[in-house]
């Protein structure tokens, strides 16, 4: 019995190949072209969203938001403001994600969250106590960086004391 299942799996078998041949070669040499690749979807990822400590950003989309994922709420807190609103508040320092999702489950969105010290502010302190100086303060990590240019010794000193008082206060 076993036999002849295998006789009659060898005579398809055998037909298959047969027909084959019958093909067209421009149809086959078609059929054995490897399949495009399929289109990668956009990436969701939105970049970095800076926020001071204790102070808030409002984040936007063009679609509706169903629900809003923060990875680490120690961190960041997410409210609603409306549909396609919402409001982040920087509470300590660090990075987690926020993830907007609609009212299918699908991401819209995905961006990292980095709370931080109040860099806007301490620019600002900068321009206004060392004004003849193009210093700015920006994060990285958990630090404060300084760039830009300074005529003199002490206006650096200046202004690596602001950035130690801020990062203090945080």
């Amino acid at each position: 019995n076993r036999a002849a299942r295998f006789g009659r799996a060898s005579c398809l078998v055998l037909a298959l190949c047969t027909l084959t041949p019958a093909l067209p070669e421009a149809a086959l040499a078609q059929a054995m072209q490897p399949l495009p690749p399929l289109p990668s979807a956009p990436s969701r990822h939105a970049g970095t969203l800076t926020v001071p400590m204790n102070k808030s950003e409002v984040v936007s989309t063009d679609r509706p938001i169903a629900k809003a994922l923060i990875g680490n709420d120690d961190i960041a807190d997410v409210l609603p403001i409306s549909d396609r609103s919402v409001y982040v508040l920087g509470k300590k320092m660090g990075t987690t994600s926020l993830t907007l999702q609609d009212s299918m489950g699908r991401v819209l969105t995905i961006m990292d969250v980095a709370v931080g010290p109040d860099v806007d502010a301490l620019t600002e302190q900068l321009h206004a106590l060392v004004p003849d100086e193009q210093i700015e303060a920006r994060i990285s990590n958990d630090s404060i960086v300084l760039t830009g240019v300074a005529n003199d010794a002490g206006a650096v000193d200046r202004a690596v004391q602001l950035a130690q008082i801020g990062r203090a206060h945080v």
